[in-house]
């Protein structure tokens, strides 16, 4: 199971990880191959994460943690 999500602005870029992202780090090119990670294509603003799945059968997007969270908070405040 492979799920993109390519913002369309770096507000809402910002806005999608304030919300939905907490903290934890990416997965690697190995879970995408397993299809247990999702990917997360920030291409408008040269970014790309992938964060594994622990239940592929059940994202838990809530869940998923990436470092940059922060800065985009900065942005949105």
């Amino acid at each position: 199971m492979r799920e993109y999500f390519r913002p369309q602005s770096i507000y809402e870029a910002a806005s999608f990880l304030k919300h939905h992202f907490q903290g934890s780090p990416p997965g690697n090119e190995e879970d995408i191959e397993k299809k247990n990670a999702i990917i997360i294509d920030l291409s408008p603003l040269g970014l790309k994460y992938i964060h594994k799945l622990e239940d592929p059968e059940k994202p838990n997007y809530e869940g998923l943690v990436i470092g940059a969270t922060t800065s985009f908070q900065d942005i949105l405040e």
